[in-house]
């Protein structure tokens, strides 16, 4: 018999809260920041309409209200948070992943948070302090300070007069991918799938960022063991072939699952076409067996989604964006 049957319920409770596609494209429609402040409002996101309604802090209200929201999921797990550990390893390293981005890039610090949900892990005052770094070495060196795991596997490469960012992020997914896979190995099949579907993905946008001409010794280095579906064998044929089109050929040959094919095209909103084909997934799971660890996983996949299209939102209104433009981008991906 599950375990998981009180925490699910909670989290069904929950998910009556997240926002469908029609609200979403009602609060799409505010004429400008106050409006969309007050829409956000009355949606139950934010407490209360912002009295200086500036993007970034209706954009910081958006991730404190996930943030709580993902805080009482774990709260609510108790003694069974190791089996969920993967869910919040997998927010963590996107959000260290963002923080290197913006560093190597020198994007303000404000726009490093776009789209991140701050975990238990790494809170919303960790996340600030690291968006504030000036350079990736200092963000290593934040991240050891705070003693997060994922310092140490990044600190060398951080370290260099000119770092290699793919090489970071590599390294950040090795990390992940070690610490993920234990974790799921105490967990039901669901998770176990999940994380390998996450390394895949990873994979398979790294074998179309690596340089063109490199060779299997140059590039082997970079794949990430524990995926499903992307065997080396074929992300080495991928992420050796002479051209993009041609290792996007190659991976979408190798693709079983509609998120690695979604991954292995480069459009311009391939990261909510990959989340969008993984939470569908994740519903069917649930729909199978509504009482293990699917819907909790579809609960926090849907919480970042939420968290994506408000931020983008809130940037996008502030930018004066038509909000028939801004609707249109919260149509699902093809």
């Amino acid at each position: 018999m599950s375990d998981w049957g009180d925490l699910v319920a909670r989290v069904r409770g929950l998910s009556t809260h997240l926002l469908g596609a029609g609200q979403l494209r009602a609060i799409a429609g505010s004429g400008g920041l106050a409006q969309l402040s007050a829409a956000i409002a009355q949606a139950g996101v934010i407490p209360a309409p912002l009295e200086r309604a500036g993007v970034r802090l209706l954009e910081q209200g958006i991730r404190r209200h996930a943030s709580r929201q993902l805080h009482l999921v774990w709260r609510w797990a108790g003694d069974r948070t190791s089996r969920l550990a993967p869910l919040v390893e997998d927010e963590d390293r996107r959000s260290i992943r963002a923080m290197l981005r913006g560093a190597a890039s020198g994007t303000p610090p404000e726009a490093r948070l776009a789209g991140l949900v701050a975990t238990p892990s790494l809170p919303e005052r960790a996340l600030l302090e690291l968006a504030r770094r000036g350079d990736v070495a200092s963000v290593a060196s934040q991240l050891a300070a705070m003693g997060s795991p994922y310092a140490s596997a990044i600190l060398e490469e951080a370290s260099r007069q000119y770092p290699d960012l793919l090489r970071l992020e590599c390294a950040l997914n090795t990390r992940f991918a070690a610490r993920a896979t234990a974790a799921a190995a105490r967990a039901a099949a669901p998770m176990r799938a999940h994380v390998s579907s996450v390394l895949d993905v990873e994979n398979c946008w790294t074998a179309r960022l690596l340089p063109v001409n490199g060779s299997p010794v140059d590039v082997a280095d970079y794949f990430v063991e524990g995926g499903a579906e992307l065997s080396r064998d074929r992300w080495l044929a991928a992420a050796t072939a002479p051209t993009v089109v041609a290792r996007e050929a190659i991976l979408q040959q190798t693709a079983a699952s509609p998120w690695l094919r979604a991954a292995a095209v480069g459009t311009a909103r391939v990261e909510d076409a990959v989340l969008q084909a993984t939470i569908a997934h994740q519903h069917g799971l649930a729909r199978q067996d509504p009482l293990g660890t699917a819907p909790i996983i579809e609960y926090v996949l849907r919480l970042r989604a939420e968290v994506r299209a408000l931020q983008r939102m809130a940037w996008s209104v502030s930018l004066r964006v038509p909000a028939a433009a801004i609707a249109q981008a919260l149509e699902p991906v093809p």
